[in-house]
């Protein structure tokens, strides 16, 4: 827009401004018109975004996978039986009882039982001990005689300093009459620990020293110099394993080796730290576990599941490391077995500690003692099925009429978006009446909402093949009055004795799903023939509200439509990019307006300029003329 300088009626006294906001007004009618455009196509696309969040509610309530409980397409859901487990009259757990939809109300009775076990190694003795190199008792006395007498002894976290004897005797004497290292010791130990807290022993010819706890961590280091090094011991040496302790260290291993558990091979490796052979064994597949406990000072591996069948298999090698290396050898073996017990009197085994009778699942928590039979009586429970039943109707009901006030509602095609001008003449009251009016029926009989609803009551109104059961007979029904948009009716008697006799085949109404997965190529006929009134409903909403794009890259016809509620921007839908056509044409028109407005500017610029001269011209002629006379 070029800089115009306006002159506003000075010499020709004429209203400039008004005069061009006359001749304007056809050119700002343009303008304000592509304004009003964008805004309703906005309103538009916000009243699409409100029928899309109503449709997500619904689908979050009752078709979330996350929700097993109120999960219409979840047999969790129509699990309408309860259960009570007991022992000569007594609630038990022994047993844990689950029931399902497919339960059988009646009497189960388990006795005899022997459980499932894991097949389990432990390890046969302690695979760390504290234990020192040969002791030199003259040069130890030399050093604690210059004043180095000092060493300090962790046990559980408590720190004591020990100050060693003046001088001894020998390493272990029988004499009661002299001092010997190993007695004084323990002796000290005793004083600041407690009797039998750390056991001291010594090898004999060798002189060894070692410390040793059941139970706790004993770590001896450094207090005086050299004194501790003097005594076989090196700082830090404990009774237990370092975990992060290299496998050569450990367990001394020369050379990297590979070792196959239930068939997996395992590479352990000498830098491999313990904790990382703990890891490379649990995470090999093997179904194995590996552990180390600092309280036994041991390892437990075991398999990952219970029963004779999967009881570990080792090689040689295997075998080799497992026995040397981690003391687990055939002392610390408990073979897994198979459970053993009776239901309603029939000798039964099972390779785990659970099975499953008529549709209700028990899992053996304890072993009997008794020759008593666990009594589990199952009973029907329907009422939080009912619940979730009514529920799910009563908001598809309003669901219903929230979606067709849309769709019939009153179109006021007088009342257009305001302006700015027209908003700066009226009240926030009038203005929010006015926009009301402007906003209803904006999106009236859409065809994508009037289709999507036809389906859904469709989809309650058609069968299910193969569930033995209609909606019908559970008692609900599709109104008969047309103002009614297809709302259901619920008979409550009729849907408790339905759920009383015939539960399994409501869950098989409302839950059965096709073999073919959602959005395969081809096959959403067949998908839904085999579908059940969840998964029915659950497809229509996601041909509507999808925000993933099928193999065509469409995302839903909805989203496609208006875009994504939730969404931080939108540029793709088809209104997004009518709102981004008008704010183009809105620009080109401003332009121009401007670029029009600037001409008539420079017309009445020019007017006043030529009618200052012409003033200019006429006074000087006066002048002129008055002179001579």
């Amino acid at each position: 827009m070029a800089t115009i300088n306006r002159i506003n009626g000075l010499v020709s006294g004429f209203d400039t401004e008004s005069l061009v906001k006359d001749l304007m007004k056809l050119e700002k009618t343009k303008t304000n018109k592509v304004l009003r455009d964008k805004q309703t196509v906005t309103w538009q696309k916000d009243a699409y975004k409100e029928m899309m969040s109503l449709f997500r509610g619904f689908q979050s309530d009752f078709l979330d996978v996350l929700k097993p409980g109120t999960n219409m397409r979840s047999k969790s859901a129509f699990a309408a039986f309860s259960a009570t487990a007991k022992l000569d009259g007594a609630d038990t757990t022994k047993v844990s009882v689950s029931t399902s939809s497919s339960s059988v109300s009646g009497t189960i009775t388990i006795g005899s039982i022997t459980l499932a076990t894991k097949d389990t190694y432990t390890s046969s003795g302690e695979v760390k001990s504290l234990e020192g190199t040969a002791v030199d008792i003259a040069a130890l006395n030399t050093e604690i005689a210059a004043g180095n007498n000092t060493i300090r002894v962790t046990v559980d976290g408590v720190t004591k300093s020990i100050d060693l004897a003046a001088s001894y005797a020998a390493f272990r004497d029988a004499d009661p009459g002299t001092t010997d290292l190993v007695t004084d010791l323990q002796s000290k130990l005793d004083a600041v620990f407690g009797s039998g807290k750390v056991s001291v022993g010594g090898t004999d010819g060798v002189n060894k020293l070692s410390l040793d706890s059941v139970g706790s961590v004993v770590t001896i280091s450094t207090g005086d110099a050299n004194v501790l090094g003097l005594m076989g011991f090196t700082s830090g040496d404990s009774n237990v394993l370092g975990t992060s302790q290299s496998l050569a260290s450990a367990f001394q291993l020369a050379a990297d080796t590979t070792i196959q558990i239930n068939g997996k091979s395992i590479e352990l490796k000498t830098t491999d730290s313990v904790q990382g052979m703990m890891q490379k064994i649990n995470g090999s597949g093997a179904g194995v576990s590996l552990s180390y406990s600092t309280l036994k000072n041991g390892f437990t591996l075991t398999s990952g599941s219970e029963g004779f069948a999967n009881n570990m298999t080792f090689d040689a090698a295997a075998q080799t490391f497992l026995e040397n290396s981690l003391l687990l050898t055939g002392a610390g073996h408990t073979a897994g077995q198979d459970a053993q017990f009776t239901v309603n009197g029939v000798a039964t085994t099972r390779s785990s500690n659970s099975v499953t009778v008529d549709g209700t699942t028990i899992q053996l928590k304890g072993e009997t003692t008794t020759a008593s039979d666990i009594v589990i009586q199952i009973n029907p429970n329907t009422a939080p099925v009912k619940d979730n039943i009514v529920k799910f109707v009563n908001k598809y009901n309003e669901l219903i009429e929230k979606v067709y006030g849309k769709l019939n509602e009153v179109r006021y095609r007088d009342y257009t978006p305001l302006v700015d001008e027209e908003k700066a003449e009226m009240s926030e009251d009038n203005i929010k009446l006015w926009e009301d009016k402007a906003k209803s029926g904006l999106i009236k009989g859409d065809s994508i909402l009037s289709t999507m609803m036809t389906n859904l009551r469709n989809a309650f109104n058609e069968t299910v093949s193969g569930a033995g059961i209609t909606l019908s007979e559970m008692g609900i029904t599709t109104s008969s009055n047309y103002k009614d948009n297809g709302k259901l009716i619920i008979d409550e008697g009729k849907l408790d004795a339905a759920l009383s006799s015939k539960s399994a085949e409501i869950a098989e109404f409302f839950t059965k799903e096709s073999d073919h997965a959602y959005g395969e190529t081809g096959t959403s006929g067949t998908r839904y023939s085999e579908n059940g009134l969840a998964a029915r409903i659950n497809d229509i909403l996601n041909d509507n509200i999808r925000i993933t794009r099928d193999s065509n890259g469409m995302k839903g016809l909805l989203v496609e439509k208006a875009g994504y509620e939730k969404a931080s921007s939108d540029t793709t839908s088809d209104l997004a990019k009518k709102i981004t056509a008008l704010e183009d044409r809105y620009s080109i028109l401003l332009e121009k307006m401007n670029d029009m407005e600037d001409r008539y500017y420079a017309k009445f610029t020019a007017m006043e300029s030529a009618l200052s001269k012409m003033n200019a011209q006429s006074s000087n002629l006066a002048s002129m003329m008055g002179s001579s006379s």
